[in-house]
């Protein structure tokens, strides 16, 4: 049975810097022309907006990245944990309890319909990269969701796979957002063995400073992609991407950097997120593959 979601429960998730994308009935398509301007935009709704268009949100989802600034007018950003998995719960909630009180008072947490499914929302005042499952060993499964990840349903919202209301997702944490710096941090310490070992290492480099990458400025990126947008046209953008991506990373540029530069050059591209894997993907192989055969 269809619902919409009441116009003072969004203007309160609006307060505490959710980013607010109205979903169908079916609870997983936006019933909006595009989310885009939404993630884009931390400021699209005002409260005035968001009660005239509020009979769009049959069911309600968040978008990531930069949301409402803090008190002193600083950006902070929306990043959210999703728990897969019965032994990264362990980890961070049963091994370190510490971490489950601070949780239920700092941040916005959402039971999902698995058994050991947590889904945990705060705002910091730096934008982290993202962790997919792809990045996890086997039996380890999470992700931390940062940027323009996707969408993630709100309470009251039912779940995409029982959308007649068997299932609704509910608030176990705050009613509030806490500006939470450091709370990745404690997060990826905590789950470090869950890496495979390529994300192990790439997170240890980050952390001390070891990595002898280059480091694009903001300009550097401009130019550049100035200088390839003409060219990045359908057909040929993803085979652009990968070409671009192997040539940065024999290049020595650290994967940040190529990660920003591709984000710049596919903005408005639909399929952004194919792009951004085939840097991934690329920076996960060496730059400089030996040439040696198997054998002596």
């Amino acid at each position: 049975m269809a619902f919409n979601t009441s116009a003072d429960l969004l203007v309160k998730y609006l307060n505490t810097g959710l980013k607010l994308v109205p979903l169908r009935d079916d609870a997983k398509t936006p019933n909006i022309k595009s989310w885009r301007p939404i993630y884009d935009n931390p400021n699209y709704w005002t409260e005035d907006k968001l009660r005239k268009e509020s009979h769009r949100f049959v069911n309600v989802a968040t978008c990531f990245g930069k949301t409402i600034n803090d008190k002193q007018g600083l950006d902070t950003y929306l990043p959210e944990l999703d728990i897969d998995s019965q032994k990264v719960y362990d980890l961070l909630f049963v091994m370190e309890p510490s971490l489950t009180a601070y949780a239920q008072n700092f941040t916005f947490v959402i039971k999902t319909k698995k058994s050991c499914g947590w889904r945990i929302l705060w705002r910091e005042h730096k934008q982290h990269k993202a962790i997919h499952t792809q990045d996890c060993k086997a039996g380890c499964e999470f992700e931390i969701k940062t940027d323009d990840y996707g969408l993630s349903s709100l309470p009251d919202s039912t779940h995409r796979d029982e959308p007649e209301g068997e299932f609704h997702y509910k608030n176990t944490g705050k009613s509030a957002l806490g500006i939470c710096d450091g709370f990745y941090d404690k997060i990826m310490s905590q789950l470090s063995e869950c890496l495979t070992e390529h994300k192990t290492k790439q997170q240890q480099q980050r952390s001390n400073g070891s990595t002898n990458s280059i480091t694009l400025t903001t300009a550097d990126i401009q130019v550049i992609c100035g200088s390839i947008s003409p060219y990045y046209n359908k057909p040929h953008r993803q085979k652009l991407a990968l070409a671009l991506a192997g040539l940065l990373h024999k290049s020595s540029v650290g994967p940040e950097s190529a990660l920003q530069l591709i984000e710049l050059l596919a903005k408005g591209d639909e399929e952004k997120n194919s792009r951004i894997a085939a840097v991934e993907e690329t920076y996960k192989k060496d730059a400089f593959p030996s040439q040696e055969k198997d054998g002596f």
